[in-house]
């Protein structure tokens, strides 16, 4: 079912644009009293609420959207043949950029996303920021993210953390490329105008005091950041998450049965100290659609970007159905019904994704709601 989204501007009273008028001048005579009023106000920066009350309540420009594995791929390869990033600050990302965003270069209206490849020895110098962020490697193993002075082997599957104004640096120490995924709450920082950003002292790197083994190291990212630096209870002190004990997560809810009728096996990652999220604005969620489920449908206020990391299917959203398969990514923005099938009889698939439920739920604004008709699915457009 749609929300019945609309492009159309608003016409004021009088079938016209209001026009721009000094204020005390006289109106044209083909233009009513409340015409003039509505250009007067504008003139000295003012509007009024019932030009707009209408507006405020429309939804949101962003939409639906798949980006396909071949072609970032193709681009990420080109990229890497004419860009040489030695020495330099600049990162080979490809921002997932919504077409449905008017005003800025992001997947949905709070979630930055983007696919990141890093060729054999390049490193990025030490830096921070007011943002958090977040990488799932999907491509290649040996790749480096120290925080805070911790260094992290990462490889497939696992997810690193560079929670808000934490120093951090990458490197790419093995012979092939390493490509991961990119999730960041800055849309939502910009919007409150609270961009910050800073380079390590010098230009360099920040000294390593801990280095954290590869994959299968469950023990890596424990390190607690200074006292002062963050608020240790409201930032995931354990900055790696890796494949292997996520692998064993999934199957553990599958042997007991706990199952969630509108996304299946799903668990969302968590602060080790209070079982919150990992940052207070973004959290990272994994889930399993066992082979042949069909979820039933539901629609939230909070907005995900997923990842496909195995499996084939589809997801209906709001009403269409959009096909998907390992590698792609695709944008859920909030307020939309939507439903996810697992197209294979046989394999399980699996989603990564990031959404920003976190920070609905500190603003009191997170809203959910079943599909209460047609068995919970949708009729697919």
């Amino acid at each position: 079912m749609s929300r019945g989204r609309t492009d159309k501007a608003y016409v004021p009273l009088g079938g016209a644009p209001p026009l721009r008028l000094k204020q005390g001048t006289s109106p044209r005579a083909d233009q009513s009293p409340v015409d003039a009023l509505c250009a007067d106000l504008e003139y000295d920066a003012l509007k009024g609420l019932w030009l707009v009350q209408g507006l405020a309540d429309a939804p949101a420009t962003a939409q639906p959207h798949v980006w396909r594995r071949e072609i970032i791929r193709r681009y990420l390869d080109r990229a890497g043949e004419v860009m040489n990033l030695a020495d330099s600050p600049v990162r080979r990302a490809l921002l997932l950029w919504n077409p449905g965003a008017r005003d800025h270069w992001d997947a949905t209206n709070t979630l930055t996303a983007a696919v990141q490849m890093m060729m054999p020895g390049e490193t990025v110098t030490t830096h921070r920021h007011i943002h958090s962020a977040m990488r799932f490697i999907t491509h290649g193993n040996g790749a480096t993210t120290t925080v805070n002075g911790e260094r992290i082997s990462l490889g497939v599957g696992d997810l690193v953390l560079t929670p808000n104004w934490h120093w951090h640096d990458h490197a790419n120490e093995s012979s092939e490329p390493v490509i991961w995924m990119d999730g960041l709450d800055r849309t939502l920082v910009k919007l409150l105008d609270a961009i910050y950003f800073e380079v390590y002292p010098g230009g360099g790197y920040q000294p390593v005091t801990r280095t954290s083994g590869g994959p299968g190291d469950s023990q890596a990212g424990n390190f607690l950041p200074p006292p002062g630096e963050t608020d240790a209870s409201r930032f995931s002190p354990q900055f790696a998450y890796r494949w292997d004990d996520t692998w064993n997560m999934l199957r553990d809810l599958e042997k007991r049965g706990e199952a969630s009728p509108f996304d299946d096996l799903v668990s969302e990652f968590r602060n080790p100290v209070n079982g919150g999220h990992v940052t207070p604005t973004m959290g990272c969620v994994i889930q399993m659609l066992r082979p042949g489920v069909h979820t039933r449908a539901h629609q939230h206020s909070s907005s995900a970007v997923y990842h496909v990391f195995r499996g084939r299917g589809w997801s209906v959203i709001d009403g269409k159905r959009h096909d998907w398969s390992e590698g792609d990514y695709f944008a859920l923005p909030g307020r939309l019904w939507h439903e996810h099938a697992n197209a294979s009889a046989s394999d399980p698939a699996i989603l990564f994704s990031i959404t920003d439920v976190s920070a609905f739920e500190a603003l009191a604004l997170l809203r959910e709601e079943a599909y209460a008709v047609n068995g919970g699915r949708q009729q697919e457009g």
